[in-house]
Formats: structure tokens, C-alpha cells, sequence
């Protein structure tokens, strides 16, 4: 980054590939501390920084930051799946509770889901 104008267009392509938040991440970097890996994961619908590497940065560091970002990211993920499938059986079970008015208060724990069916 030894021009103004070069960190300028990397902000703003930065910023319109990768949002605002991604931008003020890589801008909150001095020039001193280039070059950079910056590691995006989406999440829901916006893009995050999951981690930044910095370029002198030693290989085991480097790869425990890339292992951890993917640990992250699975977790993340698989709460998306987790709150996705809660969704389908909450719709279903409103389905059946129209149905059969005795059916009490489900909940979610963890893997599990528990529905009380009254005898």
C-alpha cells in the first residue's frame, strides 16, 4: 500500500464486493502492517470477517487461524440448520395443533425436539 490512491481503490472495491463492515476491518489496518489475508464467511445474509492473517505471520499461526475460521464457520452453519429445520417443524406442528387443540408447548433443546402429546 504505498499509494494513496492504491488503498483508496482497495477500500472501495472492498467495500462494494464485501460490504461496509468487511471495509472498515481492512481499513482499521496501517500500511505497516501489509499484506494481509483477510478470511469472509457469510453469515445469514451479510459477509463477516471470520479472521485477518496477518503477512508476518509464521505458517503454524497461519493455520491455526484457518482451522479455527472453518471451525467457526461449520458451527455457524450448522446453527442455520439447526434454526431452518425448527422452522419446518413449528410449521407442521401449527398444522397439527389446528387440528388437535390439546397439543401443548414444544421446545427445542439442542438436537432434540420434544413434543408433548397429552393421553
Amino acid at each position: 500500500m504505498s499509494h494513496d490512491t492504491n488503498r483508496t481503490l482497495l477500500y472501495d472495491i472492498v467495500t462494494q464486493k464485501c460490504g461496509s463492515g468487511v471495509a472498515d476491518t481492512v481499513r482499521a489496518f496501517l500500511a505497516a502492517q501489509y499484506p494481509l489475508m483477510v478470511v469472509i464467511m457469510k453469515n445469514r445474509s451479510s459477509l463477516e470477517v471470520s479472521a485477518v492473517i496477518q503477512g508476518h505471520s509464521t505458517l503454524n499461526e497461519v493455520m491455526t487461524t484457518l482451522l479455527n475460521a472453518r471451525e467457526v464457520f461449520e458451527q455457524s452453519r450448522s446453527v442455520d440448520i439447526r434454526d431452518e429445520v425448527f422452522k419446518v417443524f413449528e410449521k407442521s406442528l401449527n398444522c397439527v395443533k389446528k387440528r388437535r387443540k390439546s397439543l401443548k408447548v414444544f421446545k427445542f433443546f439442542g438436537e432434540c425436539l420434544i413434543i408433548r402429546f397429552p393421553s
